[in-house]
């Protein structure tokens, strides 16, 4: 995966606690096994230094997590991603 993104970013970004992400990663990983090529295990340190895991995610996998979310900056996301879309269409 050369453009990536981890679910602990993710979390961040929106606010959300990472073992929900966390969840959200795994339960999609189950109902589509293919996507486990999308979610890379990962680690990263706590301020307190401890070791935790995390997932790395591909686009496709960030974009599947975020798309899966509610609330204000979730929308946000959606809208500008739905825009973006659409002004690449209109150039095509």
């Amino acid at each position: 995966m050369t453009d990536f993104t981890n679910s602990k970013a993710i979390s961040e970004v929106f606010d959300k606690p990472h073992r929900q992400i966390i969840s959200t990663i795994k339960g999609m990983i189950k109902m589509e096994p293919s996507l486990d090529a999308h979610f890379k295990k990962s680690f990263y340190g706590s301020p307190q230094g401890k070791i935790l895991s995390c997932y790395d995610c591909s686009k496709l996998g960030a974009d599947l997590v975020i798309f899966g979310m509610k609330g204000k900056k979730a929308v946000q996301w959606k809208i500008q991603y739905i825009n973006k879309f659409k002004h690449m269409q209109a150039e095509l």
